[in-house]
């Protein structure tokens, strides 16, 4: 299996679901591969999400949400972003 990376950028919000779904439909027709994407923050995360579920509702989405503290922080990363964090 090759890995191939691919940037992709300049596309409206709300667009990049429809081709992130059609790049998705594409690579696993050819084989069983994974699709990494990167959002901006946790609030378009959340919105391209909704988006992919909606337009591929086949497509299983593993999210990976960033931490909730900042690095050498006395305050330890809440427990739900720890658990999403491991489920992923």
């Amino acid at each position: 299996m090759d890995n191939i990376v691919q940037t992709i950028a300049g596309v409206p919000e709300g667009y990049d679901a429809i081709i992130l779904a059609d790049m998705a439909h594409k690579i696993y027709s050819d084989e069983k591969c994974a699709l990494l994407h990167i959002a901006r923050d946790d609030l378009r995360l959340t919105a391209l999400e909704n988006s992919i579920a909606f337009f591929a509702p086949d497509i299983e989405i593993i999210s990976f949400p960033a931490w909730d503290c900042l690095p050498y922080d006395r305050v330890g990363p809440h427990g739900d972003i720890l658990a999403k964090r491991m489920a992923a």
